[in-house]
């Protein structure tokens, strides 16, 4: 259920939070140094793993199509059990957990697609049980996927209303952005969100194979990638194609990640591999390019990505969780 590899080799303290553009640009994610699961339904098991979130003690993981969030210990990464929601309540179990995150005060944000729900979880100081949840945008909510925490506030994908919503520290919706379509600012199914250091935004839409940014007020930045054209490397006419697409263009991106110097870690699903970014759009690194004397990273329709402040990074594809 885990395997100990080797020590991630990443150069210097804070792993790829304190690698330039140009040492990402060559060795990428680095050396895996472990991974967590296989497939199945036992602890420690994953079916279709997904969202993730990382504290200082715990790794987070949503373990999707077996409808539970598992929890393992940061440093020794042995499985501590499950989250439990309260015996008393309309909350029932949890059903299809997609997007997680860290929501500030001990929360996790977690929203259950299936249901349409978007929960806040509190946990015990001294165990995983829930001891406060709170839905919130109750029946508001249509396929919603992912979710992001930035400067107080929680913003969630509604994917399936082609739109996602800001919500303030109670809770509450400030406002919404977006509708469909293939315009600036417009979408194709958003399915993840992360978020910078200065509360901008960033979100990948699926269906039209990019990743758009918005500032902390939802007015649209830029795309990633930069140069970003419909019909063009990772847009629509290319995403039918059974060639892959080219390093630099994404083809059905998920889950997202930036680190602390606001590069962003892509899951490009559709094409079977995670890509790094600049912020501003400007390509990096992907993992089906091998480079001499680098350890080829091999991913299987990566869906969620973390990054903890030691600078690892947890990647979720085909029913495990890769650390680097």
């Amino acid at each position: 259920l885990f395997m100990q590899l080797q020590m991630p080799d990443l150069g210097r303290p804070g792993g790829v939070h304190g690698r330039s553009d140009e040492e990402l640009a060559s060795t990428g994610l680095g050396r895996r140094s472990a991974v967590l699961g296989t497939e199945g339904e036992d602890l420690g098991r994953f079916r279709s793993p997904c969202g993730m979130a990382v504290d200082r003690d715990n790794i987070y993981i949503a373990d999707t199509l077996n409808h539970r969030i598992q929890v393992f210990e940061r440093k020794s990464r042995k499985v501590r059990g499950l989250v439990g929601l309260p015996a008393k309540g309309d909350f029932g179990e949890l059903q299809d957990p997609s997007g997680l995150c860290c929501a500030g005060d001990g929360r996790l944000a977690v929203v259950q697609y299936g249901l349409d729900r978007l929960l806040t979880i509190q946990l015990s100081l001294d165990s995983l049980q829930a001891v406060n949840v709170q839905t919130l945008l109750a029946e508001q909510l249509y396929g919603p996927f992912g979710v992001g925490f930035a400067s107080g506030r929680i913003v969630v994908a509604d994917s399936c209303n082609h739109r996602c919503l800001m919500l303030d520290p109670a809770g509450q919706s400030m406002f919404e952005f977006g509708g469909r379509g293939s315009g600036p600012g417009q979408f194709e199914y958003p399915e993840c969100v992360a978020t910078f250091s200065d509360g901008f935004v960033a979100v990948s839409d699926k269906d039209n194979h990019r990743i758009q940014v918005f500032d902390s007020r939802a007015n649209f930045c830029n795309y990633i990638p930069a140069n970003w054209e419909a019909g063009c490397g990772g847009g629509r006419k290319a995403s039918s194609s059974s060639v892959a697409a080219p390093a630099g263009t994404l083809r059905g991106p998920m889950g997202m990640v930036a680190d602390r110097q606001d590069r962003l870690y892509v899951c490009d699903c559709g094409g079977n591999r995670v890509q790094i970014f600049t912020r501003s759009g400007r390509w990096l690194w992907s993992s089906d390019i091998s480079k001499p004397g680098v350890d080829p990273c091999c991913f299987r329709s990566p869906t969620g990505i973390a990054i903890d402040d030691d600078g690892a990074v947890y990647v979720a594809s085909d029913h495990c969780v890769q650390i680097f």
